[in-house]
């Protein structure tokens, strides 16, 4: 996911967008079935990072009708990427 996201980064773009990223994330995921929440969540954590904007990869679980996981990133500024909405999931890991 990141080399292929990696040409969507305009030249002489010194920062990358964030939400931008997502979009471009979920976009590219399609070329690759198997891509989990987690894969989206480091791809985007390693692209921004080199474009100079923090972010912590949290990762979380919730008990609803069965176990379910998930992966997002929450920026230096607060901003949640890769929420999935709906009942939130407690976060038990954050790596910064």
């Amino acid at each position: 996911l990141l080399l292929l996201a990696q040409e969507f980064q305009p030249q002489g773009s010194p920062r990358m967008d964030p939400i931008r990223a997502e979009r471009v994330c979920y976009r590219m995921s399609r070329l690759i079935p198997a891509a989990s929440c987690l894969h989206h969540a480091v791809a985007t954590k390693i692209w921004l990072s080199a474009h100079g904007v923090g972010a912590e990869l949290r990762i979380g679980f919730r008990m609803g009708t069965e176990f379910e996981g998930h992966a997002w990133l929450v920026l230096d500024d607060g901003t949640v990427l890769f929420d999935q909405g709906g009942d939130p999931y407690e976060s038990i890991m954050g790596v910064s």
